[in-house]
């Protein structure tokens, strides 16, 4: 589902996000010098050039965002920005960049999942972006590693670039092999054994 796109003008307004839906940000919300701080949440940012939006093409993701981090409205000039909320998220407008030492900006999030596009083969590829999420996102819990979101098949594959049935083979495979763990998709969460993020 998307979020009408326009984003409020004045600064310090808060803008709420619901899980599951998606804010798209275009060049009419760019404001001068301005930022989107993210107060709470964890969001999936990805970008669609402007040339290419008609063609209905797949945005491509460029990273996650979570509390504490903030997104440069400067980005908007040729492309928008799909904000897509995995946790309920809020935002804020803020006129300066404010650099946290944990935030990870998108810059590094996009040299990391370009780098996994460049693996040799779709199950190192998987791997790698599996355990990049983790090592950002999730935490340990017990035996398991736990990532606090559930991500589509498509989406996996997109950041991969592989198709959705090499993925959903690869994610059926390591579930038969009790590397993920099944039972966790009540509470949102994704559980990996060590296993298969360590190796």
């Amino acid at each position: 589902m998307r979020i009408p796109n326009q984003i409020p003008t004045m600064p310090s307004r808060s803008i709420s996000i619901p899980v599951g839906h998606t804010l798209i940000l275009d060049a009419t919300n760019q404001q001068a010098n301005s930022h989107l701080q993210i107060s709470q949440g964890l969001i999936r940012v990805s970008f669609c050039n402007r040339q290419f939006e008609s063609t209905g093409d797949t945005p491509i993701t460029i990273g996650f965002l979570q509390t504490g981090d903030q997104i440069p409205l400067n980005m908007l000039c040729n492309s928008s920005l799909h904000l897509e909320a995995i946790r309920i998220t809020s935002l804020m407008t803020s006129s300066e960049l404010v650099a946290s030492n944990e935030s990870i900006d998108l810059a590094n999030w996009s040299a990391s999942l370009l780098s996994i596009q460049h693996l040799p083969d779709s199950e190192q590829r998987l791997r790698a972006l599996l355990k990049l999420l983790v090592l950002r996102l999730g935490q340990r819990k017990g035996n398991w590693y736990c990532l606090p979101m559930r991500l589509k098949h498509e989406c996996l594959a997109e950041m991969v670039n592989h198709t959705r049935v090499t993925v959903s083979r690869h994610m059926a495979r390591w579930r038969r092999q009790g590397l993920i763990d099944p039972g966790a998709a009540a509470d949102g969460c994704l559980l990996l054994a060590p296993s298969l993020i360590d190796s």
